[in-house]
């Protein structure tokens, strides 16, 4: 990494693209230690499961939105510097790759396996809810019925795929902070 530093310069194109830059870095790890960190602990454990799900199938859906803005935001001002992959020094061409995988993650979140998560954990609370009860703690039948399990292993599965996209994202804005003051460090 240092190699990489040493050597290269970085969207040396003026105050406008730099701040951009920069705007959108701090928002992406601010906005990802907000709802990893607080606003997630907090509600998972002071409201029920069904308001928790809620509120989440409304909130995840701008917080995905908004991981994917700030990272579009810092590639087209590094793109604004030089708008063609050739003409990149070989840290921004690093700093293309750690965005293009943000917004990656936040596309197949926001897209894709967020809205299965929600729809399958809605199917899961609206059986839930006709038999009187919360997850956990959930009747004799609801533990017997094949149906409710395959929702249960469904969801499982999208919330795991889900987490693991959240907290890749969560990850890429950290080392995207960390590689800028490497980078600022020179």
């Amino acid at each position: 990494m240092s190699d990489l530093m040493k050597s290269a310069t970085f969207m040396e194109c003026g105050f406008t693209p730099n701040f951009l830059f920069m705007f959108s870095s701090a928002a992406s790890v601010g906005i990802n230690i907000w709802v990893s960190f607080v606003a997630g602990p907090v509600m998972m454990r002071t409201i029920d499961r069904h308001t928790f799900l809620r509120i989440q199938s409304k909130m995840f859906p701008i917080y995905f939105l908004l991981n994917g803005i700030c990272s579009i935001t810092q590639l087209a001002s590094i793109f604004s510097c030089k708008p063609s992959l050739s003409s990149l020094s070989e840290t921004e061409y690093h700093a293309v790759r750690i965005c293009g995988a943000s917004l990656i993650a936040a596309l197949l979140n926001g897209f894709w396996i967020g809205r299965n998560t929600t729809k399958v954990f809605e199917k899961k609370m609206k059986m839930e809810k006709e038999e009187g009860c919360v997850y956990p703690n959930i009747t004799a039948a609801l533990k017997k019925d094949k149906k409710y399990q395959a929702v249960v292993s469904a969801g499982r599965k999208y919330h795991i795929a889900s987490m693991l996209l959240g907290l890749s994202g969560t990850g890429i804005s950290f080392y995207m902070m960390y590689f800028l003051t490497n980078v600022f460090r020179g």
